[in-house]
């Protein structure tokens, strides 16, 4: 990757956070998460770096989805 294409790749992994950061964690929403994800991984090239970071991001909505759920049950 050069540099644009690194610019380009964090640029659409920022999309993505911001895009589904404020929804609740609904099944639909972790279908769209994913299935959204794997598109912009493939346009990316799904290197091991794109892959790495994509799972963390990923990782990261996912634990503030559960974080909010839980603190809607209190």
């Amino acid at each position: 990757m050069d540099m644009m294409e690194y610019y380009r790749f964090f640029v659409d992994i920022w999309k993505f956070f911001r895009k589904y950061y404020p929804r609740i964690g609904t099944e639909q929403d972790y279908g769209d998460c994913t299935e959204e994800l794997t598109v912009l991984t493939k346009r990316h090239g799904e290197s091991t770096f794109v892959l790495k970071i994509s799972c963390l991001v990923l990782d990261e909505v996912d634990r503030i989805w559960k974080e909010r759920t839980n603190e809607t049950k209190l």
